[in-house]
Formats: structure tokens, sequence, C-alpha cells
């Protein structure tokens, strides 16, 4: 919202000259599903966070970022920005397309905003991994919204010998192109983030479900024909070191000889290491050994 006292202090400042770098922020913040935080915008533009405070909080001033107030801020994780109708315009524009009939967030998933930031935090590790490692491309990222809006179904087995029925929603799902191999690795996220969730109740909603959704016609359509692909398990509770075990253990008494489709880490992990893809930071499900993500990926372009 715009307020006087914001009217009154852009009126006060110097012409903006925006910058190439500017145009690059929102559009990040447009693929990011229209909401980032500074740190994940200063991860991915910015050499300082000094540079990167003063840059954002001029560009609202100019009323191209949109922030919440002080009462608000003060109930969220992180300092949030998401675009106005000017910053969406100069997106929409970078793509030849007019503002109308272009679809950008206008505001927050208030009530989704902290899980919303660490499904960032893990993309960004993800963009800046590629980054440095230039032959790694992130070649399609789903966010759960399409899961949402076109669902797909699929009807698994229980131990029990039943027949169930289960919507697979996962959190992301996303392709990493490796240029030297010309493979592309295929991945489904599920963050986890709730310690109280019961793992029997994810192993029958979720993992059962989750090994039968690789055959699925749904998937197929997803991929192209591919069946082949990954469920990874990044974990973001308090302890999370055991609730990745306690974790681990659940899904390969569940998945059996199909408990390699799940990989594990955590989310501090993601974010302290150097390279999410290639440094040894993944528990494999029915393996002891940190190991690569990358090498999961044996999808055959």
């Amino acid at each position: 919202m715009v307020t006087l006292e914001k009217t009154k202090k852009a009126a006060k400042l110097r012409p903006i000259k925006l910058t190439d770098r500017d145009d690059s922020i929102f559009r990040w913040i447009w693929l990011f599903d229209g909401v980032m935080s500074a740190e994940q915008i200063q991860r991915l533009e910015f050499g300082s966070w000094h540079r990167a405070r003063l840059r954002l909080g001029y560009l609202y001033q100019h009323g191209y970022l949109n922030r919440p107030d002080r009462h608000t801020r003060a109930g969220l994780p992180q300092m949030i920005y998401w675009l106005t109708a000017k910053s969406a315009e100069r997106v929409a524009g970078s793509q030849g397309r007019p503002l109308k009939g272009f679809k950008w967030r206008h505001k927050p998933r208030w009530g989704l905003v902290p899980h919303d930031l660490k499904i960032n935090d893990f993309r960004v590790a993800v963009y800046l991994a590629c980054r440095r490692a230039s032959h790694l491309q992130v070649l399609e990222w789903t966010n759960s919204g399409q899961f949402w809006r076109f669902p797909d179904t699929v009807t698994y087995r229980r131990p029990e010998g039943n027949e169930a029925k289960r919507t697979v929603r996962p959190d992301v799902f996303f392709v990493i192109h490796n240029q030297e191999t010309g493979k592309n690795s295929r991945f489904l996220l599920e963050l986890d983030n709730d310690s109280n969730e019961d793992l029997s109740r994810i192993a029958d909603e979720k993992i059962l479900p989750g090994i039968w959704y690789f055959a699925s016609e749904g998937y197929k359509r997803r991929t192209g024909g591919f069946t082949s692909g990954h469920w990874l398990f990044v974990i973001s509770t308090p302890n999370a070191e055991l609730r990745l075990a306690n974790m681990k253990r659940k899904v390969e008494s569940v998945a059996g000889k199909y408990a390699k489709r799940f990989w594990f880490t955590t989310l501090d992990a993601v974010l302290a290491t150097e390279n999410a893809l290639l440094d040894p930071i993944w528990y494999e499900g029915g393996n002891t050994q940190l190991l690569s993500l990358i090498f999961a990926g044996d999808d055959v372009v």
C-alpha cells in the first residue's frame, strides 16, 4: 500500500535510473512465484548486504517494489519484497507482452510466506549451484501451484493389500540438464518443516503414492514420457538431523527396493554448502554414505 509518507519521500528523491540488475531483480521475483526475501535477492545479485539493502530500499521508495509495513514485518522471518505494477510491466515488456493479461502475484500468500521463503532458499541454492558449475542448467521449475490447478491422482496398494487413491502434490518439480553428459535429472521436492507430522502418515500419503507416481500417466505427461526420477526430502525442523534419520528409516521400511528413489538432506546443509547439487550432502534411501545429488539423475534426452 502506498502511504502519504511514502509519497512525500518519493517526491524528494532524485529520479531513478533503472539498471540491468534492477530488471534482473524484478525478473527473479516474478520467477520465484512473486515473493523473495532481501537476503535471497542479495545472494543472487549483490556482492554485499549493504549494497543490496540500499538498492532494494531505493526501488521501494520509487514504487518499483512492495514490502510489508513494520507491523507485518515483525511477524515474518525475513524482510520480503514483491512486484508493483511498474516493475511487473517491465518484466512483461522484456517478454514482448503488455501488462494486461500478464500473470504476476500482486501480494504474498501471507499464511504461506515462511514456507515459500524456505522453498526459495532451496531454489536459490540450486541456481547458484548451476552458476558455479557452468555445465549444469535449470531446465524446468514447476511450483506446487501447477499441481493444485492440474492435479495428478494415483491408485496405489497399501501394505495391507487394499487399494487407495491419493492426489500427488509435491512442493516443486524441477529438471537439471547436464551439458557434459547430455542427461537430465528430474526431481520432486518435499520440504519437511513440521516436526510433529507423523511419519506413518507421511509414508501412507506421500511415500507409497510417490513410488507409484513415477509409472503414472500424469507423471509421464509432465516429463514427456519418462518414468525415472527421484523424490527429495529436505528437512527444516528443530533437531533436523534426528528427524532426517527417523524419516530415512521409515521410508526404507515402507519402500523396500524402491527406497533408492528417495533422497534426504537438511535445509541447513543446502544453505551451508558451496554447491548443493555436486557436494556430498545427500543420503540415498538404503545407503549410509553421503552422496552428490546430480548423479541421481539417469534420464537420457
